[in-house]
């Protein structure tokens, strides 16, 4: 009828103004470029952090499925983000998988994605490869870094590089 034919332009019209201000909205983002939904920009790259224990490896896959890696840290900025994202989100200062290894070669400490190991925040004494430790956990003891069995399941912290940001056209 002439209502329902009304109804359902007025409805495509809605759409499409909505689809029109979401493109919009994406182009407002205030860098360069942007974090995808749900995670956060910090520096240059997007930081999520996930709650449910994994351990090592199945984190990493986990990052890896939506695009990233574990986090790698490179700076006491980026350590200091890391801490205050688990803290505001948890209430604690949790232990948590970040993207360091020394699988490949024990002593030679690199990060999943491939990014140089040119920043780290040890605990005294560590990282010691107690029974055969060979990932890299934040927040122990008095939030310094130690290497841990990678067997364990944590939370855990996933980066990745942000999306270049969508241009709108006028």
């Amino acid at each position: 009828s002439q209502k329902f034919t009304y109804i359902s332009l007025l409805f495509g019209a809605i759409v499409f103004k909505l689809s029109c201000l979401k493109r919009a909205c994406v182009g407002l983002c205030l860098a360069d470029d942007c974090c995808p939904d749900g995670w956060s920009h910090f520096g240059s790259r997007c930081f999520m952090f996930f709650r449910k224990p994994k351990t090592w490896i199945d984190a990493e896959l986990s990052c890896i499925e939506i695009g990233g890696n574990l986090a790698s840290i490179h700076s006491s900025d980026d350590n200091q983000f890391i801490q205050d994202t688990v803290l505001r989100l948890t209430g604690s200062h949790w232990r948590v998988w970040i993207g360091g290894h020394d699988g490949v070669e024990e002593g030679v400490w690199q990060w999943t994605d491939g990014s140089p190991f040119d920043f780290n925040h040890w605990n005294y004494g560590e990282p010691n490869n107690f029974r055969g430790e060979h990932c890299l956990v934040m927040n122990w003891g008095a939030h310094l870094w130690s290497d841990y069995r990678c067997t364990y399941r944590l939370p855990y912290m996933c980066s990745s590089r942000p999306v270049p940001k969508t241009r709108t056209r006028h």
